[in-house]
């Protein structure tokens, strides 16, 4: 029978999928979420601007009687605007988890008139998703 005593396991009470011994920086988890934000901002743009040249393409073969080419121009276009949709949901969701982590508050409780870093980056984030 094996004593309690014997048992030898490692506990790790810390935050997953941070490393051992590496204290989180607050101003850097924000620089970090600001840029992530920006990034998948602008692959959205790009897919939106992809999608708008798509559309102008379908409508000028429409006005010229190609209407199968056009329907595959407007799927096209389509399917971009949609990824375009979900980087732009997913900048949001980065920025919500990275805004509790950095302030330990939900983005709504967020004051956006504090005049740091953080509230250029919440009044960013609040006009793209109202766009």
């Amino acid at each position: 029978m094996e004593n309690i005593n014997d048992v030898q396991e490692l506990y790790h009470f810390g935050v997953l999928g941070m490393k051992w011994g590496i204290k989180r920086n607050r101003e850097r988890t924000l620089t970090k979420a600001y840029d992530k934000y920006n990034k998948l901002l602008g692959k959205g743009n790009k897919y939106d601007i992809k999608a708008a040249k798509l559309n102008y393409k379908a409508a000028k073969l429409k006005a010229r009687g190609k209407f199968e080419k056009a329907m595959k121009f407007e799927g096209k276009a389509a399917k971009l605007t949609y990824k375009a949709t979900k980087r732009r949901e997913k900048a949001g969701k980065w920025a919500r988890k990275a805004l509790k982590i950095a302030y330990g508050q939900k983005l709504s409780k967020y004051d956006a008139q504090s005049g740091s870093a953080g509230a250029l980056f919440l009044s960013k984030y609040n006009a793209e998703m109202k766009r």
